[in-house]
């Protein structure tokens, strides 16, 4: 005796309803994906829309414009006389570069800019601590800091200059230092 096994054909109706869960769940997944985006692009569209300044300020006026790029009388004046803190600062690095202690000066130098960042008196003196103690890189770094800080101070140029070149005759380039010494010894003019 044989035994069959006989599966009933599927119906086209039994076909869509077994379907059909899968089509809702593609459906919803779809649905959710089509939200997503049209979240993401409508974000990303305000972001672009949105501006986080204000529109700039324009006062009309018959007078010319004030350039800040200098410093005021102020700022001028508070930058020549260094404060108590600094005073002192000054004082014990230029006591330890009287006794050869020129890693000590170097400290000192850098406390009293600290407290005085934008001094070309204090920068200038670095450089020059840095010189004594031979570090050449050091005192390169901060001749031309000072150097930047000096613009329109001639006195103070002239100063971080005449360091630059002693660092230059340093390293061994005699001929910039050269060229530096005569452009800063001629008269201002």
């Amino acid at each position: 005796m044989r035994f069959t096994c006989s599966i009933p054909a599927r119906t086209s109706r039994q076909n869509r309803a077994e379907a059909w869960p899968k089509k809702e769940v593609n459906h919803r997944f779809g649905r959710a994906l089509t939200v997503l985006y049209t979240t993401f692009c409508l974000l990303f569209l305000s972001a672009c829309a949105s501006n986080t300044q204000p529109p700039p300020v324009v006062e009309q006026s018959s007078e010319a414009p004030i350039e800040r790029s200098q410093p005021t009388n102020a700022e001028t004046t508070t930058a020549k006389q260094p404060n108590a803190a600094t005073r002192a600062l000054l004082a014990q690095a230029d006591a330890a570069s009287n006794n050869a202690d020129h890693e000590a000066a170097v400290l000192y130098l850098e406390r009293a800019i600290r407290l005085e960042p934008r001094s070309t008196e204090l920068w200038t003196k670095l450089a020059r601590a840095h010189l004594a103690d031979g570090n050449l890189d050091a005192a390169r770094q901060h001749a031309r800091k000072a150097i930047a800080l000096a613009q329109g101070n001639y006195a103070a140029e002239r100063g971080a200059w005449l360091t630059f070149a002693d660092i230059q005759e340093a390293s061994g380039m005699q001929n910039e230092a050269r060229d530096i010494r005569r452009r800063f010894s001629r008269a201002r003019g």
